[in-house]
């Protein structure tokens, strides 16, 4: 990972991965996929994971509306 400061927040800094950083992602997403096919997809219906979804959306978007997690500035 690398980090810089943030131009338009000296609080924060901004980061990204660096090559080798992403090479790990690739490799972990597969167990992170099946992970999650494992545990929510198998045991939960059509509907139900519909459901979860519509719900995980309204509660990012509440959060992102009060800017939790979020620089302030």
């Amino acid at each position: 990972m690398s980090r810089r400061p943030n131009p338009q927040n000296r609080r924060s800094s901004l980061l990204a991965l660096t090559e080798a950083g992403r090479r790990l992602l690739d490799a972990a997403t597969p167990t992170f996929e099946n992970e999650l096919r494992t545990w929510l997809a198998d045991p939960l219906t059509a509907r139900s994971l519909e459901q979860l979804a519509t719900t995980l959306a309204r509660l990012r978007g509440t959060l992102e509306d009060a800017r939790v997690g979020m620089p302030t500035g």
